[in-house]
């Protein structure tokens, strides 16, 4: 940066097309505040020139006491400049600030700012920041008063307020798939999109339209690493109706591949959305789950109606509590009975737990048991409620529901219609590679990896060695003649 005396600078020789430059302090004027300004929008722009003086009009008369070259070394913050003054200027000092151009021709003044206490201003314009978003700054009895920033929150959870420092309150559509209210209570599954507000009018299944799921078992040894096995679909956080891949296939520690998620963020679903799974009903979901921080939220859920309405029968649990049901949509009270497994899971302990919800008389019946992988089954329902109000639950989609600290872990997962048998897991292949089959021994041939089963090598047949040698066959090396003693 260059400061010096010399001020027999080109002023009047204008950049046409710039606009007028705004200063103002980023604090109360005092010794180290920093000066700010909107910069130029021509690009032929390089760089600003502060002058200096000690009366007012200083630049119109031809008075500067001294120019700092600023050139580009200045901060930039939500379209605002701003360039400190510490050690730049001593005792009380007017200020005006140009552009310049590669030839040296330079725009014209600013506004004229007054760096002192306790008198910095005489009129309005001298307190004037050029950022609408921190209020507007009047002058009064010399002195500059900050503005009241302006409230630019909205009430359409569609559109999020923001403040442009040159154009004032602005709004942003909200990311698509968040909840909203259209106004229309014959619509369900209200969303944003593109920044305005949809619902559906719902479908209204009747209980012939639902049907059992046939047995199924899902396991995820064959899936890659990284990814969402096929049929399950990710929503976001606060129960969004908007797809966000927040879970995956994990690899763990010992090589077993299991669905999670490392998100903490609250209330997020992976669905089960494949052969007309929104149309299952009277079946059961069982598996084993676990979490990695003790007051990690995790859980399963049935009868899911996405993506029409936000409603579920729910089984969970997060902080330091135990697994319960906790519905969701329609009246989350309404299952009355027991509610509560009293199961408060350990971190990094494997649980097995069963949930399943069918047609009981006028109802829907919801039961859940877990319990530690190692121990016996419990031989009752820990959680038995019965769901008769008129906004009941008749079928929908399973899923998995997390929220809050660590991973989160579901494994050997099976659907299995209640009356039913639970399916028998296939087995895992004995190989996925050749190398998986390789006992590390040359001499017992080379092992292949065919259709998921090792096939055994031919041993190789080491050719003779003659009178002078003998032929050998070492694991690590495969066929060797080597020399008799002489």
């Amino acid at each position: 940066m260059k400061i010096t005396s010399d001020v027999s600078f080109r002023r009047f020789a204008c950049l046409a097309t710039l606009t007028g430059l705004v200063l103002s302090f980023a604090a109360h004027p005092a010794a180290a505040a920093d000066l700010r300004w909107v910069p130029s929008p021509s690009p032929s722009v390089v760089g600003y020139k502060l002058y200096v003086g000690s009366e007012s009009g200083f630049f119109a008369a031809d008075q500067v006491d001294h120019m700092v070259d600023i050139g580009s070394d200045y901060a930039m913050a939500d379209g605002v400049a701003s360039h400190p003054l510490e050690d730049l200027i001593s005792g009380p000092s007017w200020v005006v600030l140009t552009a310049y151009d590669e030839t040296g021709s330079e725009s014209s003044p600013s506004n004229q700012m007054l760096r002192d206490l306790p008198t910095v201003c005489a009129s309005d314009t001298d307190c004037r920041d050029a950022d609408v978003c921190n209020g507007e700054e009047s002058c009064d009895n010399g002195t500059c008063t900050a503005g009241v920033a302006p409230q630019c929150n909205t009430v359409d959870p569609c559109n999020v307020g923001r403040c442009d420092p040159v154009y004032g309150c602005a709004t942003d559509p909200a990311p698509n798939g968040t909840s909203c209210n259209d106004g229309d209570s014959a619509t369900v599954g209200d969303r944003c999109e593109a920044g305005a507000c949809y619902g559906e009018v719902p479908v209204i299944p009747e209980p012939g339209d639902y049907a059992s799921p046939n047995a199924t078992f899902i396991s995820f040894e064959q899936s890659a690493a990284g990814q969402d096995p096929t049929g399950w679909f990710d929503t976001g956080a606060s129960n969004s109706f908007g797809e966000s891949d927040l879970f995956e296939v994990m690899a763990l520690s010992n090589g077993d591949k299991v669905f999670g998620t490392r998100s903490t963020a609250t209330n997020i679903h992976s669905h089960l959305l494949i052969d007309g799974s929104d149309r299952w009903s009277n079946y059961e979901l069982s598996g084993r789950l676990r979490v990695s921080d003790a007051k990690g939220g995790i859980g399963v859920t049935l009868y899911s109606d996405y993506p029409n309405s936000d409603a579920y029968y729910r089984l969970r649990r997060y902080n330091t509590g135990s697994f319960h049901f906790s519905n969701h949509g329609g009246d989350a009270d309404a299952c009355v009975g027991d509610t509560e497994t009293g199961v408060i899971p350990t971190a990094g302990v494997w649980y097995h737990f069963r949930f399943r919800a069918f047609d009981d008389d006028d109802g829907t019946r919801v039961q859940a048991k877990v319990w530690p992988a190692l121990d016996q089954e419990p031989s009752t329902w820990q959680a038995d409620c019965l769901d008769a109000s008129t906004t009941r639950l008749l079928g929908g989609a399973p899923g998995l529901w997390s929220m809050g600290n660590g991973e989160k872990y579901w494994d050997d997962l099976a659907i299995v219609p209640v009356e039913g048998e639970l399916p028998i897991p296939p087995e895992a292949p004995e190989c996925l590679s050749d190398e998986d089959c390789s006992d590390d021994d040359l001499c017992s041939g080379v092992e292949r990896c065919v259709a998921g089963s090792c096939v055994d090598g031919e041993a190789p047949v080491c050719a003779e060695a003659g009178a002078c040698g003998v032929s050998r066959c070492y694991a690590f090396l495969g066929c060797v003649i080597e020399p008799v003693e002489n």
